[in-house]
């Protein structure tokens, strides 16, 4: 029986000229395709393996998009994964790491941001839970969510109109970007903060310890250590042993980092919440450990010969007893009490007395514009400025992604080099991508003194170490533009997002209800999923 008779008019006609062109033509494009594809993975740098990856990565996105939304309840998992990736990225060097011809590093840090990523994008699209509740965290504060949505659009707008499309681009969303969604998610859960705050401090110690006994060994405690399988670059490893002292200085700690700046970046980050830690102890010996804890991470940051690192760590002490004295003004009030006031009037003087030190005593003067050793950073920077304004002023919008090397062209020796992220977003982004990273990490700041000072819990109260790590972050931008630690920042500012959303549902379940009769009053129901909202009926 013919093909055209079974199930007729359902089957179609299979054995006709039209068909067999079709089929051939179709073959031929899919020969093709693979081809082009081939010849690209061939042709193109590993920075650009992205472009070949499009295809699969639109069909990764198709397949979230077509899932069906049973919601697997991964937010266990998810947040899980996401803090043992803060905690390896923390206490383990990223650069050790499996190396594959063509393929580059595969670190334990990117494999669990790898798991975390991919856990998360397949909750999100399978979860109309999981999509409504981040989208409310991230709502939540308006500005802030407009400044992150027009930064990434910016972003991804460049790199389409200049065809910067690039590896390194598809991580910058997957480290910074995906790692603020998925903060705000994460940290809206009970303890995740906390667990957060045990991370930070945690980190900090290893770090310290590291960088100690590197100090002594006069290089990185494991590089003869290092398993063959896991061996390095020749020509980095050199680099992380060899280039480490200024001219004629001493040696510079890096600790797990790959620099020392980096390093000394994170001791701004970190001593924030070691200092909290000295207030917010619930022992004697604790508050002690957290006071030896935070002498010892200042020495470290003062053996990377770096002066963010000094910056940093006068910002984490200031900063937390700042808002320490300001919370404790407003929360003591009625108690008449002296010790919150006495710190505040004594802030003024603190900084005119810092002044004069730095202005009038050559150590401290030094310690913070830098000495002899530091003249040719301070020299590069200020020729760094003036192209960048010249650059500027022939482009404000921008260049497109991770092009400020290259437009400034500033080299320190045979490679290119840049002293301040500010100089990467204005040739990068252009004024409007400036304004708003700055702006998206103020607001953070900003959140997050307010959450502090209408703290009634543990979690809340660690808001004050994530706004002084903000306010540390945007200083020390200006004279580094490494982005090592920008995963970090992000993440904190997830979570600043995350506790704001926390108590403004708190405060609302703490409100007086309504007087009028003809109105609802809320019914607190039990906590869905660790969230505990309240619902109306």
């Amino acid at each position: 029986m013919s093909r055209t008779h079974i199930l007729e008019p359902y089957t179609r006609r299979v054995n006709d000229t039209r068909h067999l062109v079709l089929k051939i033509l179709l073959f031929a494009a899919l020969i093709s395709f693979a081809m082009v594809l081939g010849f690209l993975v061939a042709l193109l740098p590993m920075s650009y393996i992205i472009v070949p990856l499009l295809p699969l990565i639109g069909l990764f996105g198709l397949a979230l998009w077509m899932a069906p939304d049973i919601d697997p309840e991964l937010d266990g998992t998810v947040r899980k994964l996401l803090l043992l990736f803060l905690l390896i990225m923390m206490v383990y060097p990223d650069y050790v790491a499996f190396t594959f011809p063509g393929i580059g590093w595969i670190s334990f840090g990117r494999m669990a941001m790898g798991l975390t990523f991919i856990l998360g994008m397949y909750a999100i699209a399978t979860s109309s839970r999981v999509r409504g509740l981040i989208a409310e965290i991230i709502t939540s504060v308006k500005p802030i969510y407009w400044s992150f949505l027009l930064l990434v659009i910016l972003q991804l707008l460049l790199g389409v109109v200049y065809a910067k499309i690039s590896a390194r681009l598809m991580f910058a969303q997957i480290f910074w970007y995906y790692m603020f969604i998925v903060s705000c998610w994460v940290f809206s859960q009970d303890r995740s903060a906390r667990r957060l705050f045990q991370i930070m401090v945690i980190g900090a110690a290893v770090q310290s310890v590291y960088g100690l006994g590197e100090w002594f060994m006069q290089k990185p405690i494991w590089t003869d250590y290092i398993p063959p399988f896991m061996r390095i670059d020749a020509e980095l490893l050199a680099g992380i042993t060899g280039y480490t002292a200024r001219a004629g200085g001493a040696y510079r700690v890096a600790s797990v980092y790959l620099t020392s700046l980096a390093f000394a970046e994170a001791v701004g980050l970190t001593l924030p919440f070691v200092v909290h830690a000295v207030f917010a102890a619930r022992s004697t010996w604790f508050r002690i450990s957290a006071i030896f804890l935070a002498l010892f991470l200042i020495i470290n940051g003062s053996l990377t010969d770096a002066r963010s690192a000094l910056i940093g760590s006068v910002i984490g002490v200031l900063g937390i007893l700042g808002l320490w004295s300001l919370r404790r003004y407003f929360t003591h009030q009625k108690e008449r009490d002296i010790i919150a006031p006495a710190l505040l009037w004594a802030m003024p003087a603190i900084g005119g007395l810092m002044t004069v030190a730095v202005m009038f005593f050559p150590r401290f003067n030094s310690m913070v514009f830098g000495g002899v050793q530091h003249v040719g950073s301070t020299e590069a920077r200020e020729a760094q400025w003036a192209i960048a304004w010249d650059r500027l002023a022939t482009n404000p919008l921008g260049f497109g992604p991770f092009q400020a090397a290259d437009i400034i062209g500033y080299r320190n020796g045979e490679f290119l080099t840049l002293d301040s992220f500010y100089i990467n977003l204005l040739m990068d982004y252009g004024v409007i991508g400036f304004v708003l990273f700055m702006l998206f990490f103020l607001l953070a700041a900003a959140v997050a003194v307010r959450t502090y000072i209408l703290a009634d819990n543990e979690e809340e109260l660690i808001a004050a170490p994530l706004a002084v790590a903000m306010l540390s972050f945007l200083v020390i931008k200006s004279v580094l533009s490494q982005t090592e630690n920008h995963y970090l920042a992000y993440a904190m500012a997830g979570c600043i997002v995350a506790l704001n959303w926390r108590q403004q549902q708190r405060l609302a379940r703490a409100a007086p209800a309504p007087v009028d009769d003809m109105v609802p009053a809320p019914v607190a129901l039990p906590a869905a999923h660790g969230y505990g909202l309240a619902r109306t009926r």
